[in-house]
């Protein structure tokens, strides 16, 4: 059945985790979800039943749209990739997509990144949609200070190269505890669990 609004936008983590991993840019990421959202209200969607599948479609689609678009080409030309993608590949990596794995592996990709702060920050604004203010009582950093410091990380985001190697066990209870902040809204855990993770800086 479907939900409220606040509902329906509570799976924004969700679905900015898919994203992120789909297209590897936050920036994209963000819009192809905000995209999403504008379309499902737009749309009677009163016969779905299971509103977390449909919008993970709507958002698939929505990443593989983005990337058939002729701007996406013209950039993906310079890196010798358009053929790639013409051969089907996301597609494929779609049929057997598995949501799991996906959340894992981004929030891998996010994790090898940032640092604690740049994470927390990010992870509380972007992906959980906080205020500053609340931010910054949570963290117990000045408000300021917390959109420098996002500005960091949507940098750090958007490089190539990783910052840190994550201690495996750490990762996966990091991890854990963001798919029950995901589930719950508990973020005060999330954060304690972020705190124990073991950063170490690539040389």
């Amino acid at each position: 059945m479907i939900g409220t609004d606040a509902y329906i936008t509570g799976y924004r983590p969700i679905l900015v985790s898919i994203a992120l991993g789909i297209l590897g840019n936050i920036r994209d990421a963000e819009d192809v979800v905000q995209d999403t959202f504008v379309k499902w209200f737009e749309r009677d969607t009163s016969h779905v039943e299971e509103s977390r599948g449909y919008l993970i479609a709507m958002v698939k689609n929505g990443c593989s749209n983005f990337c058939r678009s002729e701007i996406k080409q013209d950039e993906l030309k310079d890196n010798h990739l358009i053929e790639e993608k013409k051969e089907g590949s996301f597609a494929a990596a779609w049929a057997d997509f598995d949501l799991e794995n996906e959340l894992a592996s981004s929030y891998a990709a996010i994790s090898v990144k940032l640092n604690f702060s740049e994470k927390a920050v990010y992870m509380l604004r972007e992906v959980f949609g906080l205020d500053y203010e609340e931010i910054s009582m949570m963290l117990d950093k000045k408000t300021e200070n917390c959109r420098k410091i996002l500005d960091r990380a949507k940098k750090h985001l958007e490089e190539q190269n990783e910052r840190f190697q994550i201690e495996a066990s750490k990762q996966a209870a990091s991890f854990e505890s963001f798919r029950e902040a995901c589930n719950t809204g508990r973020l005060t855990e999330y954060v304690s669990s972020l705190k124990d993770e073991v950063l170490e800086k690539v040389r």
